[in-house]
C-alpha cells in the first residue's frame, strides 16, 4: 500500500510589510495631527510547484492582543491584509487538502 503525502503551501512568497502614516484634520479650521502607525501584510499562495492556491484561509494573528483577520486567497492565490497596527503576528494558510502553513514572530511596526 502506498501513502499519498498531501501537498505543503509555500506562503508569503511576496511577503511585503509597509507602514503608513496618518494625517486626520479634525475641522476646517483647527487641525490635529494623529500619527497612526498602520501596516499591511500582502502575499501570495502557492503551492510546491508554484502555482497559486486559490481559495485558501489566511489566518493573521496578533500575538500581543491574540486578535485574528481571516482572509481569503483570490483566483491567483493573493491575498491583502490591510490596516494592522504595530505589532508581531503570526501567519496560518490552511486549504483542505494541504498541509497548514504557519509563520510565527511576523514583527510590524
Amino acid at each position: 500500500m502506498t501513502t499519498s503525502k498531501a501537498p505543503t503551501l509555500r506562503a508569503l512568497r511576496h511577503f511585503i510589510a509597509v507602514a503608513l502614516v496618518t494625517f486626520c484634520p479634525t475641522s476646517s479650521t483647527t487641525f490635529l495631527a494623529a500619527q497612526v502607525q498602520r501596516a499591511t501584510i500582502e502575499g501570495t499562495v502557492t503551492d510546491t510547484t508554484g502555482l497559486p492556491v486559490p481559495r485558501a484561509s489566511v489566518d493573521v494573528h496578533d500575538t500581543a492582543t491574540n486578535q485574528h483577520r481571516l482572509v481569503i486567497t483570490g483566483d491567483a492565490g493573493h491575498f491583502i491584509v490591510p490596516n494592522l497596527a504595530s505589532s508581531t503576528y503570526t501567519i496560518r494558510v490552511e486549504l483542505f487538502g494541504f498541509t497548514p502553513f504557519e509563520q510565527p514572530d511576523i514583527p510590524l511596526s
